[in-house]
Order: C-alpha cells, then sequence, then structure tokens
C-alpha cells in the first residue's frame, strides 16, 4: 500500500506470532465482531493504539479487517462500545456493529439448538 512503512522482518514476525496466539486465544473469532476467521484472514491489531504507546505483544489481537480498518486509531474499548451502543459514524462502524449483532444472535441461537439437541 502506498504510504505505508515497511515492518522489518524481526518485527513481523513477533507481530505475526502474536497475532496467531490471540486468534487461538479468541477462539478463531474476530475481537470485536465475533466473525469466524482462519489463520489466513486476521490481521493483527494494536488494541492500544501505537501513537498511544501500544507497542507490546501483549497488546496485540486478532481483527477482521473491515473491524480493524473501521477501529482506526480508536482504543480497543471505545470501538467494542461504538459497535455495541447506537452505531453512527463511518460506514465500516455500521458495518462492523452490524455484524457483531448477527454474529452474537448466531452464537445465542446455535447455543439453544446444542441444548435442544443434547
Amino acid at each position: 500500500m502506498p504510504g505505508r512503512r515497511r515492518i522489518c522482518g524481526s518485527r513481523e514476525r513477533w507481530i505475526r506470532a502474536a497475532r496467531d496466539r490471540a486468534l487461538i486465544q479468541q477462539e478463531n473469532k474476530c475481537i470485536y465482531c465475533r466473525t469466524p476467521l482462519k489463520r489466513t484472514e486476521a490481521t493483527a491489531d494494536h488494541a492500544i493504539p501505537i501513537a498511544e504507546g501500544g507497542i507490546d505483544r501483549d497488546n496485540i489481537v486478532a481483527a477482521c479487517q473491515p473491524c480493524n480498518r473501521a477501529k482506526g486509531r480508536m482504543r480497543a474499548a471505545e470501538f467494542k462500545a461504538a459497535l455495541r451502543g447506537k452505531a453512527d459514524g463511518s460506514f465500516y462502524i455500521q458495518l462492523c456493529a452490524t455484524v457483531y449483532r448477527l454474529n452474537k444472535r448466531t452464537e445465542a441461537a446455535c447455543r439453544r439448538l446444542q441444548r435442544l439437541v443434547a
């Protein structure tokens, strides 16, 4: 992408490793909207933006591209609040909020079905 710096090899490796670890901890779902993700689809997102000092490995979460893009420089807590509240703002935040609500309802329906079948 134009305007993006190329991350040096060792930093790129630890970010990828941190993203993969986060993806496993998040049960292969986006941390924000809960969309199921494959390893190749997940992006590494800084829960605390780099501009605010969030540069350590524990600050990396796995997110889908739309959520990562919509979050921008917001803190994770701010973005999650935007998703769970009335979604106004950018198109991407509205899209991510809709996906979050759909995934939340789908997960609840699956749990109900599992209880009925069990």
